[in-house]
């Protein structure tokens, strides 16, 4: 990169206090070995750590280090969308906080975006952690190309590169709920993988319950397809086959034979498969609606208690 021109790094961080100095010290020897001009964005999502206090320690010796300070926890996403609107650089660099984003990957997002490339994407080649959650990674994102109306690079999550005209047009969504991972292939453009290897966090724990991945998964599905609502209707349609099957079955049986048949598992049987049914159409239906009643009422994406920014 040339001097004039300038990389924004949107680091969002939740109880991340463990993993700031050094993610800082690895990110300015990275940056200065090759030349970089940088500026370091850290977005507090609503810690009750010392986490911003030391991102403002290192804004004293650094002026290239900014940060954004959340009323409270909106989420990752939202962090992300705060640090892409706050940024100014002629590229903008999105990575974790726990050093699970190796900073030394830097120079080579850098060169595929000085080829012409407007998202660089990191592919998990390999990455540590429990086995099941490992497979449960590798199914989501392939059930997931499988579900949404667009092209998704698998195995890639939120670690990657964007040119400024790239962050101008994700800027443009106005939608609450985000999931960028989504609206990154949305956009189109020339787009790139890179491979590697994801170590483990370095300190802390993870944010990201199974309970929380499972909504994040449950997002991109809703955020990218309207397929589910697809399903909610094959569902009731193969109920109902099923249902005037078994009813036929039922009249022949009492007209044509002496069997009898037991009324009470039968019948219960049946009214419990068509209640789940229901249900989960119901839900489904539901989860659309909610989406759109958030949009209608317009709320702020999120509330910023005070932006940390020193004059280079």
């Amino acid at each position: 990169m040339s001097k004039n021109q300038l990389l924004s790094i949107i680091l969002p961080i939740h109880n991340e206090e463990e993993n700031i100095e050094p993610l800082y010290e690895r990110l300015a020897k990275v940056c200065q070995k090759n030349q970089i001009n940088y500026e370091i964005i850290f977005v507090n999502d609503g810690s009750n750590d010392q986490g911003l206090q030391r991102v403002l320690h290192l804004q004293k010796k650094d002026s290239r280090v900014k940060a954004i300070d959340f009323s409270r926890n909106f989420g990752h996403q939202i962090a992300i969308s705060a640090g892409m609107e706050f940024a100014k650089g002629a590229a903008v660099l999105v990575m974790d906080a726990d050093l699970q984003d190796p900073p030394e990957m830097i120079p080579k997002f850098v060169e595929k975006w000085k080829q012409g490339f407007d998202v660089v994407y990191a592919i998990r080649k390999n990455r540590k952690g429990s086995p099941l959650k490992r497979i449960m990674y590798k199914l989501y994102y392939r059930i997931l190309n499988k579900l949404a109306d667009l092209d998704m690079p698998l195995d890639s999550g939120d670690f990657r590169l964007f040119s400024r005209r790239a962050v101008d047009r994700i800027i443009q969504f106005g939608e609450k709920r985000r999931y960028l991972r989504g609206l990154s292939s949305l956009i189109g453009f020339d787009q790139i993988g890179i491979e590697y290897d994801r170590p483990q966090r370095r300190a802390g724990k993870t944010k990201y319950s199974y309970r929380k991945l499972f909504n994040l998964a449950w997002e991109g599905v809703t955020a990218l397809s309207i397929k589910p609502l697809r399903v909610a209707t094959y569902l009731g349609v193969t109920v109902a086959f099923i249902a005037v099957a078994y009813m036929i079955r039922v009249f022949y049986m009492r007209l044509f034979t002496d069997t009898y048949i037991p009324g009470w598992s039968s019948l219960m049987t049946v009214l419990l498969l068509l209640g789940s049914v229901q249900l989960i159409c119901i839900g489904i239906i539901g989860e659309y609606i909610g989406r759109t009643a958030e949009e209608v009422r317009d709320r702020p994406l999120y509330i910023i208690r005070k932006i940390y920014e020193k004059e280079s």
